[in-house]
């Protein structure tokens, strides 16, 4: 099968994946497990690389749809599906990828969690998701663009998905409408995922065709207009950042780089006009200062984990203990660092620096390419700072944070 008949043939099992808006039933069994077996095959039968990015694709556009459609709906079976399937390919001969950060913090997460709790928690799932899908990938074949596409086609279902039935799940938050079929603010960061990847491939020119050209500007002519009236501050400040770095360390001319700054503004003094930043501004308005009691929770969080004994400070209380710590019956950090803190201790600290640093030193030699590995490691960072997408254990984030790797890496590899 052609690799433009594969494209087909997976544009139409995202179209059937999108036919399911039911969010309180779910198709028959049967039907599923026939629907993942026909996702799966042909990639795995016809070009076993482009296997990682259908994952990725179909993994979060089910997840951040209405509904989880025919997937799965837990963590643990995308887990189960995974090791089964590994079992039964040859990939002995693949020139793997590996990221020995992430299996440390797999090792020391699930003995925290296991220790302290007695069980394992997503996110445990979410990094052996990742450690997993590793296996598949052969970097002497790998085409990193595939990537690109994956978190492009999820964020053009989850816009799409708003600007149409959006409507249908939007409920009222200190007087201002809000879509919440899922959480706006994850919602919104995914689809900046998207925005980046379409316009990091815009900046270096990477487009075959005028079709896939126009893919990466709906991408980013959608997206936009949705981060702004999904009203997610923390997303929309991730993705400027992102971009803002994607354009200042891009490998093009100077005058170009002024062009995308003239165009960028004239877009965003549009969008103010046409009354796109009115959510935005409500949300804004609406603070009391605490960051929506962000803040408070951090101080009563942490000032109670202040008073656990020293080793408990140096290990962490684990995911359950930390989310019970100082509630009655439980509440978040709504910060990945806090919670990492706490969750994880000194230990887990510093594990998740050493997690955002490595891509930072795999490109710190590689200075053409470096500025897009800074922009993603960052867009990620700021999207963990007033959310918990790590701790919480949201594969997609953590795929994310896997193609950073593979595309410094791959960079390095063409660079040499």
């Amino acid at each position: 099968m052609s690799k433009k008949a594969l494209y087909t043939y997976y544009l139409v099992m995202l179209l059937l994946l999108c036919t399911w808006t039911d969010v309180n039933t779910a198709p028959n069994i049967v039907i599923r497990l026939a629907y993942i077996a026909a996702l799966f095959f042909p990639a795995l039968k016809y070009a076993p690389q482009m296997f990682p990015p259908v994952f990725i694709c179909f993994v979060g556009a089910s997840t951040y749809y209405v509904s989880s459609s025919f997937m799965p709906n837990e963590i643990y079976y995308f887990a189960a599906i995974l090791f089964l399937i590994l079992l039964f390919i040859n990939n002995k001969r693949y020139n793997k990828i590996k990221i020995p950060i992430l299996v440390v913090f797999l090792i020391y997460v699930t003995t925290i969690d296991l220790l302290y709790n007695s069980k394992l928690e997503n996110i445990e799932y979410a990094m052996f998701i990742t450690v997993i899908l590793l296996s598949y990938i052969d970097m002497n074949k790998i085409e990193t663009t595939q990537y690109s596409y994956a978190f492009i086609v999820i964020s053009i279902v989850v816009c799409i998905t708003f600007f149409t039935i959006g409507d249908q799940y939007t409920v009222e938050i200190q007087g201002q409408e809000r879509t919440m079929w899922e959480d706006p603010n994850y919602l919104g960061c995914v689809v900046g995922m998207g925005i980046i990847c379409a316009y990091f491939e815009l900046m270096r020119k990477n487009y075959p065709n005028k079709f896939v050209r126009m893919l990466y500007l709906f991408t980013i002519l959608i997206g936009i207009p949705m981060l702004l009236l999904n009203a997610s501050r923390g997303a929309a400040l991730s993705t400027a950042i992102g971009i803002t770095f994607i354009t200042m360390f891009s490998n093009i001319s100077n005058s170009k780089k002024i062009s995308a700054i003239i165009i960028v503004a004239i877009a965003v003094v549009a969008l103010y006009q046409l009354d796109m930043f009115s959510a935005l501004e409500q949300r804004m308005e609406s603070d009391d200062g605490t960051g929506n009691a962000r803040t408070t929770i951090w101080a009563y969080k942490t000032a109670a984990f202040f008073l656990c004994p020293s080793y408990v400070i140096l290990t962490g209380l684990g995911y359950h203990g930390g989310f019970m710590l100082g509630t009655y019956d439980g509440y978040g950090f709504h910060s990945d660092y806090v919670a990492f803190f706490v969750d994880y201790g000194v230990i887990g600290t510093m594990l998740l620096i050493l997690f955002f640093l490595y891509p930072l030193y795999l490109s710190r030699k590689n200075k053409p390419n470096r500025g897009i590995i800074y922009a993603m490691t960052f867009y990620l960072m700021a999207n963990c700072a007033t959310l918990e997408p790590l701790t919480g254990g949201r594969v997609i984030y953590f795929l994310f944070y896997m193609y950073i790797i593979i595309l410094a890496k791959k960079l390095n590899y063409n660079e040499k």
